[in-house]
């Protein structure tokens, strides 16, 4: 996955999901929980 743009985060943004699962195109976490596979939110929705 390549990203489109890069920016210096200025504020921080609390995000609520569901449950995390693990993503073979996602790469946070990348390999913690399984070889060449991610972590992903799903449902993932900013809080108030």
């Amino acid at each position: 996955m390549e990203m489109d743009v890069w920016f210096e985060p200025k504020i921080v943004i609390e995000v609520i999901a569901s449950e995390i699962t693990p993503s073979p195109s996602h790469k946070a976490g990348a390999n913690c929980i399984r070889q060449n596979y991610g972590l992903a939110l799903r449902f993932p929705k900013f809080t108030d």
